[in-house]
């Protein structure tokens, strides 16, 4: 049998004197009395524990969270390296430049991505340099 709203359970403890009871001894001051649900029963000492019955209920729990705001910088740190991957085009171009009689021509060149934008930017900074 299961553990939920199909066959609840409820597990209790006692504390035979609360005032006693702290954080740091929370674990020597309970005792285990068992599983109770609503067709078994628990005993301790005596008496009888049975669940009555079941409240089914949806919820959500709101709270302050200081750091949420440093979550969302990230976060938003995080889209804007994926649009600038992806976005914004690289331009590495390496070239090799060599002297000739007439002047120093740009005789060759290598590009990453976007040949047909390369071929143009290339043309242009073959022409201004020459």
């Amino acid at each position: 049998k299961s553990q939920f709203p199909n066959h609840p359970w409820v597990w209790l403890w006692v504390v035979r004197d609360p005032a006693d009871l702290t954080i740091e001894n929370m674990r020597d001051k309970l005792e285990t009395i068992g599983w109770a649900s609503e067709e078994e029963a628990a005993e301790f000492e005596g008496v009888q524990f049975q669940l009555a019955h079941v409240d089914v209920f949806s919820g959500f729990s709101v709270r302050r969270d200081p750091g949420v705001g440093l979550v969302w910088f990230g976060a938003l740190m995080g889209f804007v390296g994926i649009m600038l991957t992806f976005y914004v085009p690289h331009r590495i171009i390496r070239v090799q430049l060599a002297k000739s009689r007439t002047g120093t021509e740009v005789i060759a060149g290598a590009t990453c991505r976007l040949p047909s934008r390369f071929d143009r930017e290339f043309e242009a900074m073959r022409q201004a340099l020459g």
